[in-house]
């Protein structure tokens, strides 16, 4: 056997270590998609234990994003349908099959998250459960006992013509302020139940309780990223934006912005609208110059002013449908797809900070969704702005949004981050640990962004003696050069050089093989225990279809959520060029008893 030299032996020790350091984990997301406002996708998980302990609870997927109780759709959702149930196709929870469920957890859970079931207007049955959660990652899986969450046995959004049709996904929250919430128990004692990145830090799976998400584009072709403890560095561009994080609401983990503006652009090219300019300053709002907005992959749509979503139809051919409150696309005008696969798109401008803006370039490539069935009896393309008329004075960018910007969370810090997304051609997964301490996170180019598109858009000859100025750019890495000895170093300082380099890699021999001790430990599955003899579910009595609700939603502001400071190192870096900065968010969480 060839023995390694004392310089590649360090090298190997080098490198050996570096792959025992704890790494994000990147979600797996379902190959299926779902609607009826998208097409979306969703990551698959698994809820509960099914006995004997060895086999997997139920298959389920979710949406991904927001704070503390996550929401899962129970078998119980297809009682007294009387047609095919559409929530089926994203999977069901059996909390009576699965022997880790824990219903004695006096709590009455939302049936969304950052306020998404008063967007929706949603109303239906649930309870509070904690139950064992497994999430996937390539070649990996990890289980997070006594999850928190919201048994959903019945959920039904209303539309404008006053009639419901059922939720088809839920949705899994990441994290909260607080790594676990303390529950009463109907016998006087109390319950922990566990966050998903709080859980899976404490455990060593991640380095901080933190996550980066990009939606991507099912009809771009553009898979999902979700990395908990980092982010994919390949899905943000430029420098993003960060606000306060909504202290009042979920106690202090809602990603709320000040909307100041909202124009049309178009990257390179021609325009492809028929007015011969567009004006400035769609944003429109009668209450004062900006808006707060809640960043929310748990809603489809953009929920803004009614006089805004006007303002920027004027330039599109789209019809206004009173019976859902959104825009279709007239597809026999010639101009619908001229818009749609040009470089065309919608910039959202957000205040960071007095003087500092940040903007987002949404193209109207990714405004190009689909409604079908229950909202429609025949599926029809349409532009995602819905008119809302606020009860509590804010306002959402849901999905159709997010597929072009990145957002991210680091509730050790309570920050968040924001971040212009690329296209399709995003370029080579670029996995980012986030650290506790970080208060910000690196960026590549924005000047990227154009190439991200090229391949999807189809530019507009620009009229004669007109000229585009659009410039894009690579991505520079790194240039590495091995280090190598003096060749006019004396035997003897050789010598002492090789046994300086053996000691060396001894002692990195022995911290490599504590350290791969530790990541086995880490690694291996710690089976959630059976508690004893759980109550049975309690009896549903649940609707579907379209059996209007009894009691309307309560405004987001009017939710009561206990509240108290939390204690959290106040940790601020400075920025370079490329990075995305963040403004202090509140730190508060809900205690339950």
């Amino acid at each position: 056997m060839k023995h390694l030299s004392p310089a590649a032996a360090l090298v190997w020790a080098l490198v050996s270590l570096a792959a025992c350091e704890v790494k994000p984990i990147q979600m797996s997301w379902s190959s299926q998609t779902f609607g009826p406002d998208g097409p979306w996708q969703g990551v698959d998980v698994v809820v509960g234990q099914a006995n004997p302990p060895d086999v997997d609870g139920d298959s389920v997927t979710v949406y991904p994003g927001g704070s503390w109780d996550a929401v899962i759709f129970t078998n119980a959702v297809c009682n007294g349908s009387t047609s095919a149930c559409l929530a089926s196709e994203a999977g069901l929870y059996n909390p009576g099959n699965s022997q880790t469920a824990n219903y004695d957890v006096q709590f009455e859970p939302d049936l969304g998250v950052w306020g998404s079931d008063v967007a929706m207007n949603i109303t239906g049955e649930r309870q509070m459960i904690l139950d064992t959660l497994t999430i996937h990652s390539p070649g990996l899986s990890y289980s997070i006992p006594q999850f928190v969450f919201a048994a959903v046995n019945s959920s039904n959004a209303m539309l404008p013509n006053g009639n419901y049709y059922p939720s088809q996904v839920g949705l899994l929250t990441l994290g909260a302020p607080n790594p676990e919430q303390s529950f009463g128990q109907n016998n006087g004692s109390s319950i922990i139940g566990n966050m998903l990145t709080g859980y899976l830090k404490r455990n060593g799976s991640i380095s901080s309780s933190s996550w980066g998400l990009h939606i991507g584009s099912v009809v771009q072709g553009q898979p999902g990223s979700l990395t908990l403890g980092g982010f994919d560095k390949s899905r943000v561009l430029g420098q993003g934006t960060a606000a306060s994080f909504d202290f009042v609401g979920e106690g202090g983990s809602t990603p709320i912005v000040s909307l100041i503006d909202i124009t049309m652009g178009v990257e390179t090219g021609g325009s492809p609208f028929n007015s011969s300019s567009v004006e400035d300053g769609l944003f429109r709002f009668d209450r004062n110059t900006s808006a707060s907005v809640t960043l929310n992959p748990a809603v489809p749509y953009m929920f803004l002013p009614a006089a805004t979503c006007d303002a920027i139809a004027q330039y599109l051919p789209v019809t206004y449908q009173s019976s859902s409150g959104l825009y279709t696309w007239n597809k026999n005008d010639p101009q619908y797809l001229r818009i749609v696969s040009s470089p065309a798109y919608l910039q959202f401008t957000f205040q960071q900070s007095i003087g500092q803006n940040v903007s987002i370039k949404v193209p109207f490539a990714l405004l190009n969704l689909t409604l079908e069935t229950p909202i429609l009896n025949s599926p029809q393309p349409y532009f995602p702005c819905k008119p809302y008329y606020t009860p509590d004075g804010g306002y959402y960018l849901g999905r159709a949004f997010l597929q072009a910007a990145f957002l991210g969370v680091n509730y050790d810090q309570g920050k968040f981050f924001v971040g212009q997304a690329p296209g399709p051609d995003s370029g080579p997964i670029q996995i980012t640990t986030i650290q506790t301490s970080d208060a910000t996170i690196r960026s590549n180019p924005i000047d990227t962004f154009a190439d991200s598109w090229n391949r999807k858009w189809t530019t507009i000859a620009l009229p004669k003696n007109s000229t585009s100025d659009n410039t894009s750019g690579g991505i520079d890495g790194p240039t590495n050069t091995p280090a190598t000895l003096d060749p006019g170093l004396s035997t003897g300082a050789k010598a002492g050089i090789g046994i300086g380099i053996a000691a060396v890699v001894l002692i990195l021999l022995g911290i490599l093989l504590g350290c791969i001790i530790m990541r086995r430990k880490r690694r291996k599955q710690q089976p959630a225990q059976a508690l004893p003899s759980p109550p049975p579910p309690p009896p549903v009595g649940g609707y579907y279809n379209d059996k209007k609700p009894e009691h309307p939603v309560p405004p987001y502001s009017q939710r009561h959520h206990a509240i108290h400071e939390l204690d959290a190192p106040n940790v601020v870096h400075e920025t370079g060029d490329g990075s995305l900065p963040e403004m202090s968010a509140n730190r508060d969480s809900r205690v339950m008893s």
